[in-house]
C-alpha cells in the first residue's frame, strides 16, 4: 500500500503543483478590482478541472488499495475515525 501511495504522490506531483499555482492566480485575480467576472469564472473553472483530475487520481488509488484488502478489512474502513481515512490509512 505504501508503494501505491508513493507512486500516487509521484504521479500527481505536477498536478498538485498546478492546483496550487491556479489557486494563487485566482487569489491574485480576486484582489484586482480591474478583473472582470468572466476572467474570474474562467480561472475558477480551470482550477476546478485540475481539482477534479486530482480527485479522480485519488479515487483510482483507493480502488487499487481496495483490491489489496480482505473483505473484513474493507468492512472495518467504515469504522475508522474520519481523520485516519483522510490520511490513507
Amino acid at each position: 500500500m505504501r508503494e501505491l501511495r508513493n507512486r500516487y504522490a509521484a504521479d500527481t506531483h505536477d498536478l498538485r503543483y498546478d492546483v496550487r499555482i491556479k489557486r494563487l492566480e485566482l487569489q491574485k485575480l480576486f484582489t484586482d478590482p480591474k478583473v472582470d467576472d468572466a476572467t474570474l469564472l474562467g480561472k475558477e473553472k480551470e482550477l476546478n478541472a485540475l481539482k477534479l483530475k486530482l480527485m479522480d487520481r485519488k479515487t483510482e488509488l483507493k480502488l487499487a488499495w481496495r483490491k489489496i484488502l480482505t473483505p473484513e478489512q474493507i468492512q472495518k474502513l467504515g469504522q475508522m475515525p474520519q481523520r485516519h481515512r483522510h490520511q490513507g490509512r
